[in-house]
C-alpha cells in the first residue's frame, strides 16, 4: 500500500507538476565541437586535488555507511522500532533544512568553509550517535548533525571544486571525484557489516569510522589550504 501512494504521488503529483510549469528544453549550441582537444582543469596539476578526493570519498563512505544501517544502529541503542523509525524520518527534512541554511550564508562564507562545517557535523554526529542510550538528547543531535551535514555536503563536493580550482574543464573535474565518491558508496554498507562480523561491537566499529571522519576532515584541510606561490 505504501508503494502504491508512492506510485500515485508520481502519476498525478509529480508528473503534472512537471509538464506544467517546467519550460520546454532548447538545447544551447555544444561550447565544444570536437576540432580540438576539450577543456582540461588546472586541477590535474596541483597536489590537493587528490587530498579533496580522499575526503569526499571518505565523507560518501561514513554517510553511505549510515545510511544503510541506521535503524539497526538505532535499535541496537535502546531505541524502539517506532523510534528509530521517527529518527530516521526526520533525515530527509534535516536535508533540506541544512541546504537553505548554507544558501542563507551562502554570500558571506565560502563553499569550502562549509565543507569544514560539513566535516565537523559529521564528526558531532558520530560521537553523539556512539553516546545513544535510548532514545534521547544524544539521538537528537545525531540525527540534527547527521541529517544536517549530509546534506550541506552534497553542495560542497559541487562547489568547493569550482572556489578551489576554477571552471575550467570542470565536468572534467566532477567525473574525476565522482569515481571514488560512487566506489565509496558502493563499498560502504557491506564494509560496515564487515567489521561487525569479524568480532567489533557496535561502537567499536563505530570509533573506528570516527577516526575515519578525523582523517577526512585532515584531508579535506590539505585540500584546503592556499596554493604554493
Amino acid at each position: 500500500m505504501a508503494w502504491a501512494i508512492f506510485a500515485g504521488m508520481h502519476l498525478f503529483l509529480c508528473f503534472p507538476l512537471h509538464r506544467l510549469f517546467i519550460p520546454a528544453f532548447t538545447p544551447a549550441p555544444a561550447a565544444h565541437d570536437g576540432s580540438g582537444p576539450a577543456e582540461t582543469s588546472p586541477a590535474f596539476g596541483d597536489p590537493r586535488l587528490f587530498w579533496l578526493a580522499v575526503s569526499l570519498a571518505i565523507a560518501t563512505f561514513i554517510f553511505g555507511v549510515i545510511a544503510v544501517h541506521l535503524i539497526s544502529l538505532l535499535t541496537n541503542a535502546g531505541l524502539t522500532a517506532a523510534q528509530a523509525v521517527t529518527i530516521s524520518m526526520l533525515v530527509g527534512p534535516l536535508q533540506v533544512a541544512g541546504r537553505v541554511i548554507e544558501l542563507g550564508i551562502s554570500g558571506r562564507v565560502t563553499a569550502v568553509t562549509v565543507g569544514l562545517i560539513a566535516f565537523a557535523l559529521m564528526l558531532l554526529a558520530l560521537v553523539a550517535l556512539i553516546s545513544v542510550e535510548g532514545f534521547g538528547i544524544a539521538a537528537l543531535v545525531f540525527v540534527i548533525a547527521y541529517g544536517c551535514g549530509n546534506g550541506i555536503l552534497t553542495i560542497v563536493r559541487g562547489a568547493a571544486p569550482v572556489e578551489l580550482f576554477g571552471a575550467r574543464g570542470l565536468g572534467g573535474l566532477l567525473g574525476y571525484l565522482g569515481r571514488p565518491i560512487f566506489f565509496a558508496k558502493a563499498i560502504a554498507p557491506a564494509a560496515f557489516s564487515a567489521l561487525l562480523t569479524f568480532g567489533l561491537t557496535r561502537n567499536g566499529a563505530l570509533t573506528m569510522m570516527t577516526a575515519l571522519a578525523v582523517l577526512g576532515m585532515g584531508s579535506y584541510a590539505l585540500a584546503a589550504r592556499k596554493p604554493r606561490a
